[in-house]
């Protein structure tokens, strides 16, 4: 399992008891305050080994969480000291794909930049309104792939990515895309107002204003290059595609609303 900031996780099961393995640039990851956990010392500058004790039982979390794990999140990353800012607020919405995936190719990144202007045209979205905006403590990957199941119970992992400063509807927001997300599906047989499902989730029509709907969009966009960036792809079909369902004007969000 990749998160969005590269690192790998692996779950396994040995002598010892379960672990996990987080394997990339831990330079870039906090620990968190969860229980039970113990770092097993000594084996890479570029490897933890996180172990539980032997007799817990270690799974891992599905998609479709219900809201009572976000809860558990939030306050997990409560407790994170930090007063950095989003990258995302501090050098633009435009440079998000370079710095998710900086081995993009240069087509698809203009491509997303064009985007961006497109939603702050259309949408209204902006760094500087959200700067303004309430913050709480966040990290891109909020939803079940920082989350685990010790002894049945939901439990944020021992070690994540950076945790920033972003608006608190930023929380809700990529919550909902990490937990529910599939697509887009790149098939001609399927249907364009098929090809972005969000499957199990329900919003009121009136939560889901234009502003709303820009910022749904600019972070579905990102949740997208975690995946083309975990998938080596430098052309980035997927995120293209996605942007031209939006601009041509498929709403993903149309099908999920209800009064």
């Amino acid at each position: 399992m990749r998160l969005s900031n590269g690192i790998i996780l692996s779950y396994g099961l040995d002598h010892l008891g379960p672990a996990i393995l987080v394997e990339g640039n831990i330079k870039e990851t906090v620990k968190t305050n969860s229980l039970n956990w113990t770092l097993q010392e000594g084996l890479s500058e570029n490897m933890n080994c996180w172990r539980l004790p032997k007799d817990f039982s270690l799974k891992r979390t599905i998609n479709q969480c219900s809201i009572e794990y976000l809860d558990i999140c939030r306050s997990t990353l409560a407790s994170v000291d930090t007063k950095i800012n989003h990258p995302a607020l501090t050098f633009g919405f435009e440079n998000e794909a370079k710095r998710l995936y900086p081995l993009i190719s240069e087509a698809a990144n203009k491509q997303f930049i064009s985007f961006i202007h497109y939603l702050k045209s259309e949408f209204n979205i902006s760094e500087r309104a959200e700067l303004e905006k309430v913050k709480e403590n966040f990290v891109d990957d909020i939803g079940p792939t920082i989350l685990t199941i010790v002894n049945n119970k939901p439990s944020v992992l021992p070690e994540i990515p950076t945790v920033y400063r972003a608006p608190k509807e930023w929380v809700l927001i990529m919550w909902r895309i990490n937990n529910y997300m599939v697509g887009p599906i790149i098939n001609e047989d399927i249907q364009n107002t098929q090809k972005i499902r969000f499957d199990g989730l329900m919003l009121k029509t009136l939560e889901i204003t234009n502003l709303n709907r820009g910022l749904y969009y600019f972070h579905m966009a990102r949740f997208i290059l975690f995946f083309e960036a975990w998938g080596g792809s430098p052309e980035a079909l997927n995120l293209l595609e996605f942007i031209r369902l939006i601009k041509e004007g498929i709403d993903p969000l149309e099908s999920i609303m209800n009064e």
